[in-house]
C-alpha cells in the first residue's frame, strides 16, 4: 500500500522498488510454505500466484 502510496506522489522509483520487494518477499514465502506444508498448497495459491503477477507487472 506505501508502494502504491509513493508512486502516486511522485516518488516513482521508490514506490515501485516497495511494491517489487513486497511482492518479491510474498512469493517467496509461498514457495517456503509449498515446500515444507504441501497440505496447505491452497494458502500458497492464493499468497503466490497474486503476488506474483503484481510483481511481473512491476518489472
Amino acid at each position: 500500500m506505501l508502494g502504491v502510496v509513493l508512486a502516486r506522489s511522485g516518488q516513482v522509483p521508490q514506490g515501485e522498488a516497495l511494491v517489487a520487494f513486497t511482492a518479491g518477499q510474498h512469493v517467496f514465502l509461498a514457495l517456503v510454505l509449498l515446500a515444507t506444508e504441501r497440505r496447505l498448497w491452497l494458502n500458497t495459491l492464493l499468497e503466490g500466484v497474486p503476488a506474483l503477477v503484481l510483481l511481473i507487472l512491476v518489472l
